[in-house]
């Protein structure tokens, strides 16, 4: 994430304008309406700050926001949810004055709480979140990702017990003749939705918003994704969990993110991926003609616990240096594999190749100096070298198997 002048004032507007449309706190919690009352002069001592144009303190000032970001999102939604779950006792209609998003939510909230009861949703967080999600009555979730990506999770990916399709898909059928327009357009953008994991790779011009993203687990597809907000917090190579979906129904090459967006560091996708490898392997085993988006939702919760366990407290991400010299060498083996590969052959046919001892020479001291988790950051990088790393370890099992015969 880019942290300047920009980025923050924009962080600022983007709070302020929440606060102007928070509903009414005149019951809500006092936590929650002593941090709506008192954020006002918080954001205008930020901007003050701001305003010193010292680029030593906007550090200083990116950790504040983020903290602020975290109260007003836990506040706003703790108001939204009372009005929310007292509408819905007093069997009162959705208000339509208010956004067609937060219209369409409420019916869809409102729906899911008459499939689910209490302990069912409780086993649902920590199926997401883990065990230590939940304590006594007490659900403690990071109320800008985790809890946004939960209640995504609940409404996009699942199907519950003695249910055939998803949250979503239940509420159209049942209800999408009876919604308004704007409603209705909105629900079928949102059930066109398609998670995973994907990677910046073309920033574009931020003034537009527009922006390309690879999706990782289907790396032959990519998206033009419209979004100013995102444009100018993401880098080029930036790598997110997040949910694509059309941006309206009139573009049929603009999507945007649904939500807020999981940024995952490079040593964090590192780390990940010889899980999600294995995983892969196994899904796609027993259901040979899945999608790599049937694939991540059967694996979302999956995906966000590992990323808890790695991330959490007492288990830092571990620092990987890798020097210069040796990324280099494993940019050779890169290439040296995909020259192959463009010319349509495959991993295999590299044992034909005069220069295969020379790269299995300098494949093995990388191996030895870096281990595990320097090999996972090198293979995530260069997809070359993670062939020839999987080539070289089908070749170690055939020959452990017997099924090639060595001298």
């Amino acid at each position: 994430m880019r942290v300047n002048v920009e980025n923050l004032t924009m962080r600022i507007e983007r709070l302020k304008q929440q606060l102007r449309e928070c509903p009414n706190i005149k019951d809500a919690p006092e936590q929650a309406k002593h941090i709506i009352q008192t954020l006002p002069q918080v954001l205008s001592d930020l901007e003050n700050t701001i305003r010193s144009n010292n680029p030593a303190i906007f550090d200083q000032v990116n950790e504040a926001l983020k903290k602020t970001e975290v109260m007003l999102t836990w506040a706003i939604g703790t108001v939204k949810g009372k009005i929310t779950g007292d509408a819905i006792k007093a069997g009162k209609e959705t208000d339509q004055s208010l956004p067609t998003h937060e219209r369409l939510l409420n019916r869809i909230t409102k729906f899911m709480l008459t499939k689910i009861d209490g302990p069912t949703y409780t086993s649902k967080i920590q199926e997401f979140a883990g065990n230590e999600a939940v304590k006594g009555d007490k659900v403690y979730m990071d109320p800008i990702g985790e809890s946004e990506a939960f209640s995504q999770w609940i409404l996009y990916d699942i199907c519950f017990p003695g249910q055939d399709q998803r949250f979503i898909d239940l509420f159209g059928k049942e209800f999408s003749d009876e919604l308004p327009d704007d409603e209705r357009d909105l629900l079928k953008l949102r059930q066109d939705d398609r998670p995973s994991v994907y990677k910046v790779i073309n920033i574009g011009d931020n003034a537009q918003g527009i922006y390309l993203v690879q999706d990782l687990l289907a790396p032959n597809n990519s998206f033009r994704i419209w979004d100013v907000s995102s444009s100018k917090t993401l880098n080029q190579g930036s790598i997110v969990l997040g949910r694509v979906i059309p941006y309206d129904s009139r573009s049929s090459d603009l999507y945007t993110f649904l939500g807020t967006l999981t940024g995952l560091p490079e040593k964090l996708w590192a780390l990940l991926l010889p899980d999600i490898e294995k995983w892969k392997q196994q899904f796609f085993k027993g259901n040979p003609d899945a999608t790599t988006v049937s694939f991540f939702r059967a694996n979302h919760a999956r995906l966000r616990r590992r990323i808890i366990e790695i991330t959490g407290p007492g288990e830092p991400i571990p620092e990987i240096e890798i020097s210069l010299a040796d990324k280099k060498i494993a940019a050779e083996i890169h290439k040296f594999v995909m020259k192959r590969k463009k010319k349509g052959k495959s991993i295999e046919s590299i044992v034909g190749s005069p220069h295969l001892m020379k790269y299995m020479d300098k494949f093995k001291p990388l191996m030895d100096k870096y281990g595990q988790s320097g090999m996972d950051y090198l293979t995530s990088k260069y997809e070359g070298f993670y062939d020839f790393a999987k080539f070289l370890e089908n070749f170690a099992s055939a020959i452990r198997d017997g099924k090639i015969k060595v001298p």
